[in-house]
């Protein structure tokens, strides 16, 4: 991690904008290298692959040394002796332009979560707010149809179905409520959000250091050996579970898993079909490097246990809140479970339905509890 030697987070300065100054590091950007690999052997390649991928895990691992007591961001004092404080965290959506006009339209959206000890109850903040919204002033992209000022029944359907489905999502996670539901089921469709029906106790993370943007062009190896030298952006650092912290794939190891893949072969890409290898490479020498450092012998505080589905807990949490995320995500997770099956069909039955009933026209599953097995294993830890 480079050195940061000064930085601003407003527009009050020299610059007349945020900026942050880090010392340099060394080597190239793991993203150039990758796209340059095109020119060796299969064999080379491969090997060279295998190298940095455990190269990055060693570092990666060296995180899980800083464990936390809450989720968010962190904040710091202008004493460099005084500790962090884990500060409100705030997040948006489609936009990566650092100006006053953003950082004015980001002031206006809604907080998901102040500071919590619990990642699954800010999760389900997350799914709330994203309810409201859609159920306030919009069109979910479910099927196909024109946008209305107001939803009528189906797209009702489709978004009480949508919300449902990641509720059922989250409780397959570790550290689901003591009581699970799905709050989003209603005896009659409405738009003012989910309803409980009990109360859930949350149980608390050990939350852990992540690299914000865990991906290749942020990551510098040495060009001859593939050792990692730095990882660089840690602009919006905060704290997370194990599992989404430094527990997780770096986010090449998962394009497969990202919205916007599209299955093809481009030379900075894992080649299709060669994902599971490398993330088990990867799984491997994470194991080895944590085993090595000895933070703490309890494996549901390290998460590595769910290391070899961090594809999917990692593309769960990155569709959260957004769409067509979520739409697409959804997808994925219904297209390993029950290849064919068709999406409209099965959001709108989800949205129809009270909970614990049998589904009317069997659209995959034929109850809530087939569906809540199937995603339980495919999410279990391995």
């Amino acid at each position: 991690m480079p050195e940061v030697l000064d930085f601003s987070a407003s527009f009050e300065n020299v610059s007349e904008r945020p900026y942050m100054i880090t010392s340099f590091i060394q080597g190239r950007c793991l993203q150039d290298v990758l796209e340059e690999m095109v020119d060796h052997t299969s064999g080379e390649m491969e090997d060279r692959r295998i190298t940095i991928v455990q190269s990055i895990a060693k570092n990666a691992a060296r995180l899980s040394r800083h464990q936390f007591s809450a989720g968010g961001m962190l904040k710091f004092k202008d004493d460099d002796s005084a500790p962090e404080i884990v500060g409100p965290i705030k997040i948006s959506y489609g936009s990566n332009v650092r100006n006053s006009a953003y950082l004015s339209k980001l002031n206006d959206k809604s907080v998901y979560s102040e500071v919590h000890t619990s990642y699954q109850k800010y999760a389900r903040g997350v799914l709330d707010s994203w309810y409201k919204s859609w159920a306030r002033s919009g069109d979910i992209a479910v099927g196909e149809g024109d946008e209305e000022e107001e939803l009528d029944e189906d797209k009702l359907l489709c978004l009480r179905g949508m919300d449902r489905c990641y509720r059922i999502m989250l409780d397959c996670l570790p550290n689901a409520p003591v009581q699970s539901f799905s709050a989003s089921l209603l005896s009659t469709p409405s738009t003012s959000g989910p309803t409980e029906e009990c109360q859930e106790e949350f149980p608390a993370d050990v939350f852990t250091l992540a690299i914000p943007d865990f991906d290749s062009q942020n990551i510098m190896v040495d060009e001859e050996s593939g050792e990692v030298t730095g990882f660089l952006d840690w602009d919006g650092i905060h704290t997370l579970p194990a599992m989404l912290g430094w527990a997780r794939l770096p986010f090449f190891l998962f394009e497969d898993w990202k919205v916007s893949y599209d299955g093809s072969s481009n030379a900075d890409d894992v080649p299709p079909g060669e994902f599971d290898k490398y993330r088990k490479a990867y799984a491997d020498a994470l194991k080895e490097a944590y085993a090595e450092l000895k933070t703490d012998g309890d494996g549901h505080v390290n998460g590595l246990q769910f290391i070899g589905k961090s594809h999917m807990i990692s593309g769960l949490e990155m569709a959260l809140g957004g769409d067509p995320h979520m739409v697409q995500f959804l997808s994925k997770v219904l297209e390993m479970l029950r290849p064919g099956i068709e999406l409209d069909e099965f959001v709108r039955e989800m949205g129809r339905v009270e909970r614990g009933s049998v589904f009317e026209t069997r659209p995959g599953f034929e109850t809530e509890s087939e569906l809540r097995a199937a995603i339980k294993e495919l999410f279990s830890a391995s």
